[in-house]
């Protein structure tokens, strides 16, 4: 049986200026606030899902977009109410980039 990890990661689009992209953006207001390097998406995703960081990057990715967090009441972490309802908020920086109003 192949596994998920086998499949070879070429790229279905890439885009044609990368500083130019929301992600890249994002990349560089959470390198500048939290004092870290981020150079890849991998290096963001990394940081986005570490047990040390994960709640900072929520807090910056909500001030980022421009969007008001609520704080859960179970964890104390904030959490996103964002109109598209299906995507979750890693999806929406990637697919809209810009707040919904």
């Amino acid at each position: 049986m192949r596994e998920f990890t086998d499949v070879p990661k070429t790229p279905l689009w890439l885009p044609n200026n990368i500083e130019a992209t929301t992600p890249y953006h994002f990349m560089q207001f959470v390198s500048k606030r939290q004092n870290v390097h981020l150079a890849t998406y991998h290096d963001l995703h990394a940081w986005s899902v570490h047990k040390d960081t994960a709640d900072s990057f929520w807090k910056l990715a909500c001030e980022f977009l421009e969007l008001e967090p609520q704080v859960s009441s179970l964890t104390g972490s904030p959490t996103v109410s964002v109109c598209y309802n299906d995507l979750d908020l890693e999806q929406y920086i990637l697919f809209v980039g810009i707040p919904c109003r």
